[in-house]
């Protein structure tokens, strides 16, 4: 995680569910207020099956000492049954109500491999390409300056760079083009002034 990065820092703060195996300690479980009332194999057996909501800052750090510490239960937005939605269509989604920071926290979670790594990768990846025309379409035909509130953070930034390039652009046809097609053509007419 980049320090300072609020981005990151709010979409790592988002809860995921994971299974706890028997390397989730004692300590963890009571600091999420699930710990031990009593010693016993029975305890054990079932802290072993054990689901915990834990933020996902906590449990990245965690995985990072020890990779097999949990299962990891993707949220319902990157499942199978949701990814496939976004095959189908991807620009009907609203990513701010499934989550305003999708693309950063699904990336977080494909790099702790779960089982489906590969395949939350591609429709991360897919799910982009199928918006991306779509965003950048809307923002250089804004011309309220209305962002779309079906954006999630990361597209609202691309949004936000189209409308500020389109701008500029359109300021740079209007105002400096004239400019440097004049001194173009005035040098043209110097140099030819001068040959003859």
């Amino acid at each position: 995680m980049a320090y300072f990065d609020l981005d990151e820092i709010l979409a790592t703060s988002q809860k995921v569910t994971c299974k706890a195996d028997e390397n989730f300690s004692e300590e963890i479980l009571t600091l999420l207020g699930q710990g031990r009332t009593h010693d016993s194999s029975e305890h054990r057996r079932r802290q072993k099956e054990t689901k915990v909501e834990i933020p996902f800052w906590l449990l990245e750090a965690l995985m990072a000492k020890n990779s097999q510490f949990a299962t990891i239960e993707l949220p319902r937005s990157y499942k199978s049954a949701f990814r496939q939605v976004l095959e189908a269509d991807p620009v009907t989604v609203d990513m701010n109500r499934i989550g305003p920071y999708f693309y950063l926290f699904g990336c977080k979670l494909a790099s702790l491999s779960p089982p489906e790594r590969a395949q939350l990768a591609t429709s991360l990846v897919q799910t982009f390409m199928g918006r991306v025309s779509w965003v950048m379409s809307r923002a250089q035909h804004s011309k309220n300056d209305q962002r779309p509130n079906t954006l999630d953070k990361f597209e609202c930034r691309l949004y936000d760079v189209s409308v500020a390039s389109e701008a500029d652009f359109s300021n740079w046809m209007e105002n400096g083009r004239s400019a440097e097609v004049g001194r173009r053509s005035g040098s043209k007419r110097k140099f030819s002034q001068m040959t003859h």
